[in-house]
């Protein structure tokens, strides 16, 4: 596994969670290292590499390139979570980032190539999930 884990604390997972200016502060204040467990068909490497691999063969979601195995995947999430990018809050006490990572990864929803990626963590930072995703607007 890559990278260390670092938790945030109470008080900054709850103004995560709430959003507003302590979210955004505490988005940009305290890293994080998202964890990839093996996890199952529902999250982490296991869902990720069966819905987003480039020989899924899942329908209408992104997906990485041919290049992009457990260990590029792993960089690719490191890379994305030292990125500067904020985390934000999503449902459930979940965090996600969209993070430029500097190179082509992948193609998004659309099948356009993209150098963006989408990392969805639980509240103790484990990956959910992460895919491909189009520049944000």
């Amino acid at each position: 596994m890559s990278g260390a884990t670092l938790r945030a604390g109470k008080k900054v997972a709850t103004g995560l969670v709430e959003g507003g200016e302590a979210a955004r502060k505490a988005s940009k204040a305290v890293p994080i290292r998202p964890v990839l467990d093996q996890g199952n068909k529902k999250m982490g490497l296991e869902h990720i590499m069966d819905r987003h691999s480039h020989n899924s063969q899942a329908t209408d979601v992104s997906k990485f390139g041919r290049d992009v195995d457990e260990q590029k995947l792993r960089q690719l999430i490191d890379k994305a979570s030292e990125s500067g990018a904020a985390w934000k809050p999503a449902e459930r006490g979940k965090r996600k980032l969209d993070a430029d990572v500097g190179e082509i990864v992948g193609t998004d929803l659309a099948g356009q190539p993209t150098s963006w990626i989408k990392v969805v963590v639980t509240e103790d930072n484990r990956v959910i999930t992460a895919y491909p995703v189009a520049k944000p607007k």
